[in-house]
């Protein structure tokens, strides 16, 4: 038994949809940041790996966030 919330028409279900879609981002960023944040914590020891690791974090963000990758497995539960 799947929780489906109740949506008067086929427009709220949209947002419905769309306002999941940005929670699940944010909570991408808000992991990416939190790595990259956790990597600089853990491995401080020269400016260049602050650098180097907060870039690695961040791409991988960016790299998620623009592929159908992401869209696909993170939208195929909100259809």
């Amino acid at each position: 038994m799947s929780f489906r919330p109740y949506c008067k028409s086929g427009s709220d279900r949209i947002l419905y949809r769309e306002g999941q879609k940005l929670y699940l981002r944010a909570a991408l960023w808000i992991w990416a940041l939190s790595v990259a944040a956790s990597r600089i914590l853990l491995s401080a020891h020269w400016v260049n790996d602050v650098i180097a690791s907060t870039a690695i974090g961040l791409a991988t963000a960016l790299i998620v966030d623009c592929t159908a990758l992401y869209s696909r497995i993170l939208g195929a539960g909100l259809q």
